[in-house]
């Protein structure tokens, strides 16, 4: 679940890791030493304020999902490291969320090669977990 709504498509960025911090950055064109990374966002419901999307990394670099999302104004509701405080306290105050709402509940393997080539074209799913559903159902009722 991220802050606002956002545009369905391909994003590419060009990522940068401070190890001092544990922290990257994107940008939006190459510099020396940075990692092209493409992020594919799926806006599957939204009401202004909060959307679910679905992501399908093309590269899968660390922090990927969350600094992307957070450069394009839109970040994971609860990060700490790249999210919105004052955004992330109403959560926190509401619903006593002191978590990101980052959920891999659909896997799909694609281009599996070797001793895992069995996992090819497979999908594993799970339910979202329920202070997900709930904040998702009382946010989205209307």
């Amino acid at each position: 679940m991220v802050k606002g709504k956002i545009a369905a498509g391909e994003y590419i960025g060009y990522i940068t890791k401070n190890e001092r911090n544990n922290k990257v950055m994107i940008l939006d064109k190459k510099i020396k030493n940075s990692k092209e990374i493409i992020t594919k966002i799926l806006n599957v419901e939204s009401v202004g304020i909060a959307s679910v999307v679905e992501i399908d990394l093309v590269t899968g670099r660390s922090h990927q999902i969350r600094a992307h999302l957070s450069h394009l104004g839109n970040p994971i509701v609860g990060d700490p490291k790249y999210g919105n405080k004052k955004f992330n306290s109403f959560f926190f105050n509401k619903f006593g969320l002191n978590h990101q709402l980052l959920v891999a509940n659909k896997l799909i393997f694609k281009n599996i090669g070797g001793n895992l080539k069995y996992l090819e074209d497979k999908v594993i799913t799970m339910n979202l977990p329920p202070l997900f559903k709930k904040i998702k159902n009382d946010l989205f009722k209307f």
